[in-house]
């Protein structure tokens, strides 16, 4: 009987499921602790290989894109640049950086995450953020000081290679010159080193035209911008809707303006005469 047991025993380790992790909603998950065997198990040369890089602990990529109804992401590897696209599936389980479950539309262009696992088939297992990067929202106060290839963020320099960093308006890549000093932006890097620029609130251009009558006279454009009207002028302004008011001599009127985020919005000042001076 000892035998017996013993051997029952044995047989019952054996099945363990060694390729499986097992998780329950709220727990938390270390994925230093992962077996790279978990996740390129049974695979040949350099399928293997590629694999095993992809959910390296060291590598650290860039959500470039992500088609949520299509279920893929573009990544960049930050080590070497290099892009490829990878599909997701129900079973992906995305991260916070503290280990617990998040919702994959989380994961939007500029993020910085890790991949802790690649199922077999070539699509995203497991996906995290990482406490090894940051993230800077909302911020208003900063400057760019681009032959320095430099970013001040909240007084302390950071720096950024051209060649890596990434820039975006409204999901779509832009350049570090679209940015305006009025735009509000979320910034992600690691240590003093910044990778992407997300413009969260950009700027359009006010084009003014026929300014003759109101030359020398006053803009008022909502509480951003008090100006003195010069001929045809224009200027940068935070996107949004605004009450515009004009006025010189007598002459003038207000209306509602809605500036969009990298267009130019043109006022012809013929139509904001009013009545004109009363005698």
């Amino acid at each position: 009987m000892f035998w017996l047991a013993v051997f029952l025993l044995a047989a019952g380790c054996g099945n363990s499921n060694k390729g499986s992790i097992q998780m329950q909603e709220g727990s938390y998950y270390d994925p230093s602790k992962q077996s790279k065997e978990d996740t390129v198990s049974d695979l040949d040369g350099s399928e293997e290989a590629e694999l095993a890089e992809l959910s390296s602990q060291d590598v650290y990529y860039m959500v470039l894109q992500q088609d949520t109804q299509n279920r893929n992401m573009i990544l960049m590897n930050l080590t070497d640049g290099s892009q490829a696209q990878y599909e997701y599936t129900e079973g992906t389980e995305f991260f916070d950086k503290y280990g617990q479950y998040t919702n994959e539309d989380k994961f939007t262009a500029g993020s910085l995450i890790q991949v802790q696992r690649l199922n077999r088939n070539g699509t995203l297992g497991a996906v995290n953020f990482t406490r090894d990067t940051w993230t800077y929202q909302n911020v208003r106060k900063f400057s760019v000081e681009q032959e320095k290839n430099a970013i001040i963020l909240a007084g302390a320099r950071y720096s950024y290679d051209q060649t890596k960093l990434k820039v975006f308006s409204d999901g779509s890549p832009v350049t570090i010159y679209d940015i305006g000093k009025n735009d509000v932006l979320t910034v992600y890097g690691i240590d003093k080193q910044v990778y992407a620029i997300v413009i969260d609130t950009g700027h359009g251009t006010l084009q003014l035209k026929n300014t003759s009558l109101f030359e020398g006279g006053w803009l008022n454009l909502g509480t951003q911008v008090y100006a003195m009207i010069t001929n045809n002028m224009s200027m940068d302004v935070p996107e949004g809707t605004y009450e515009l008011s004009v006025a010189n001599n007598g002459y003038g009127d207000s209306g509602e303006v809605r500036i969009r985020r990298g267009k130019v919005t043109t006022i012809d000042l013929n139509d904001y005469k009013g009545e004109g001076p009363k005698m």
